[in-house]
């Protein structure tokens, strides 16, 4: 008896310790990703955006939320710190915790400046509304040629705007609401 009773306490402390490191595990990746400051919306940590474009991201992003209880934010890093892309936006995804819980109707828009890397992680209950394909072609259309040309900050604007249509026309707001987008050819903004 009291030999599985020492076997039984082992394997219980075992597994505890077990638990509690990958909790740790789990904050260590997190701990690279910046904790969000102020609205959840716009987390420019590469500063790429002005005062004026974070407050109009802002002001979408609190119109949609309010409405709809989807979110959507923008995250601009330096760097991914040596992670992809794919971890990196899934790992600030979950630290951000964006959308409402039970819906999971929340959007992230990674843009790290230093590594060239953009990313759409997308909630599961918008991915039918932002597919894989969509995603692809909105980053296509309204991201990569303002990344080409060296102005992040029109990027993130057009990428934004264009997420905030979908996810609006999702739940069915007032086309009125709607934001438009700028083509590349058509916007004059800074290096920004």
């Amino acid at each position: 008896m009291r030999k599985q009773l020492i076997l039984f306490t082992s394997i219980t402390l075992l597994i505890v310790s077990f638990i509690v490191g990958m909790g740790r595990e789990a904050e260590a990746k997190n701990a690279d990703i910046p904790s969000p400051v102020g609205d959840i919306y716009v987390q420019d940590f590469a500063h790429v955006l002005t005062e004026q474009q974070k407050n109009e991201l802002i002001h979408l992003g609190r119109q949609l939320d309010d409405k709809t209880k989807a979110q959507i934010a923008v995250l601009t890093v330096e760097s991914l710190q040596n992670k992809t892309i794919e971890e990196y936006a899934n790992q600030a995804f979950r630290k951000y915790r964006l959308g409402d819980q039970k819906l999971n109707n929340g959007v992230l828009l990674l843009v790290a400046v230093k590594d060239k890397s953009v990313r759409i992680e997308v909630g599961y209950g918008l991915e039918g509304a932002l597919p894989d394909g969509k995603v692809g072609r909105i980053l296509d259309d309204y991201t990569i040629p303002y990344l080409k040309e060296n102005k992040p900050s029109a990027a993130v604007i057009n990428t934004y705007k264009q997420l905030f249509n979908v996810v609006a026309q999702e739940y069915h707001i007032n086309k009125k609401q709607m934001q438009r987008p700028m083509s590349p050819q058509n916007i004059r903004c800074g290096s920004r």
